[in-house]
């Protein structure tokens, strides 16, 4: 199945609408709730992952908070789940074991789980200015 490409009219590259393609999206049209979950792989240890994660990773859920299809709705909730590759690891969770070898190599990371809520002044002045800063156009 093909993903579904969205657009988000209110952030505009070279006059058009930013194309996204979020991984997974969770709607509850009564209440209005819309929930996006990105999805990264990574090889660093936990340690070494930013709580907050990584710039570009804020920026890319933030720029889905702002798809036409919820852009109306009162606010949007943007999460990352870090998946890691380690072989030969076991890892406990839940007090469930989980031994990582070839035929499943990636975990999710349940140490690091940054979110945001598309209304958070801090997450919306940043980004904005990487989307500034990279020439894309912000429509109040």
């Amino acid at each position: 199945m093909e993903a579904r490409t969205f657009f988000a009219s209110r952030l505009l590259v070279d006059g058009k609408p930013m194309r996204c393609r979020p991984d997974v999206v969770f709607r509850d049209e009564e209440k209005g709730i819309v929930v996006i979950l990105e999805r990264k792989t990574t090889t660093w240890e936990d340690s070494h992952v930013p709580p907050d994660a990584w710039p570009n990773v804020c920026a890319q859920l933030w720029c889905y908070g702002w798809i036409d299809d919820w852009a109306a709705n009162s606010d949007v909730i943007l999460v990352c789940q870090y998946y890691r590759m380690r072989i030969d690891w076991t890892y406990s969770t839940a007090g469930v074991e989980i031994y990582q070898d070839e035929k499943s190599p990636w975990i999710l990371n349940y140490e690091v789980l940054p979110a945001w809520q598309r209304s958070d002044n801090k997450l919306h002045t940043e980004c904005l200015r990487y989307f500034s800063d990279y020439g894309g156009n912000f429509v109040h």
